[in-house]
């Protein structure tokens, strides 16, 4: 049974929206605006930010497609 978003880690948000935008770790970084060290560390929930950024990263890479490809 998949896990809803509610009972998912910020981790485990953040690297199905990454997935599903197809971007890569570099890309995903620059388009929040944030080194992609920032971004490995939220990934590996080595850190974890303020839960209005998480929001905020959310709902920027919820509104984002493939930009690569473009």
């Amino acid at each position: 049974m998949p896990m809803s978003a509610n009972s998912m880690t910020f981790a485990e948000q953040l690297k199905a929206e990454v997935a599903r935008c197809g971007l890569t770790q570099p890309a995903a970084a620059d388009l929040l605006g944030i080194k992609p060290r920032t971004l490995w560390n939220w990934l590996h929930a080595m850190t974890v930010p303020h839960r209005y950024m998480q929001e905020g990263s959310l709902a920027q890479l919820a509104g984002a497609t493939n930009v690569e490809a473009q």
